[in-house]
């Protein structure tokens, strides 16, 4: 493997790695450790935004404002890479980490997470132009649970992670990606296909350290 000055010679990173999420997915990760257990895909919270999408488009179809922010939304009813030449993933279910604190941070949200964000923005628009809640007939009842509560957001430290408990979130070359990122890193610059990591395997706790945001 080539070397960088991110890795030690048993191939660890020498900087820590951050997770934003909040206290909704505290007590599986205290179970399971960090990315042991997929919450969102086990619930089928994609699914329920796909469907809420397609709601939408049937009570929206004609709404300049729904027009204007569609194409936003479509990636994450597609699952994929964006297709703007920039590459940014929009799958959902699987745990993300970032050596970049700051751009790690901005995925703890009050809904609890990135997906019910947009879920909860979607609901709200859909109340707007339609001036009912029918559209929360499409979730299924436990979504609506927990969307109805509001929660803490958190950012996890990892310190001692290894190059092979990680992937990049696009399925680029990791070794190019990290050569990439580290010549950017402490620049000011960021981008996120350099930033953005996906776990390959659980985190223990004992390897976490975490905060309020």
């Amino acid at each position: 493997m080539r070397t960088s000055t991110l890795l030690d010679a048993n191939g660890t990173f020498t900087v820590p790695f951050f997770h934003g999420t909040s206290t909704l997915f505290l007590p599986d990760i205290y179970r399971f450790g960090l990315g042991g257990q997929d919450v969102v895909k086990e619930n089928g919270w994609v699914q329920a935004f796909v469907d809420l999408f397609e709601f939408a488009d049937r009570q929206l179809h004609d709404q300049p404002l729904w027009i204007d922010n569609r194409h936003n939304l479509l990636p994450i009813v597609e699952q994929g890479l964006t297709r703007d030449g920039n590459r940014h993933n929009y799958q959902h279910g699987e745990t993300y980490i970032c050596p970049e604190e700051w751009v790690a941070a901005r995925y703890g949200f009050y809904e609890g997470c990135e997906l019910l964000h947009y879920i909860k923005n979607l609901i709200h628009l859909l109340q707007l132009k339609t001036g009912s809640l029918d559209c929360l007939n499409v979730l299924p009842r436990p979504l609506i649970s927990i969307l109805e509560s509001e929660y803490q957001p958190l950012l996890f430290q990892i310190d001692g992670l290894s190059f092979h408990e990680v992937a990049t979130e696009n399925g680029d070359d990791k070794m190019e990606t990290l050569d990439r990122y580290e010549k950017i890193r402490g620049t000011g610059q960021t981008a996120v296909d350099l930033t953005s990591w996906k776990l390959l395997k659980p985190i223990p706790v004992e390897q976490l350290s975490v905060r309020q945001l």
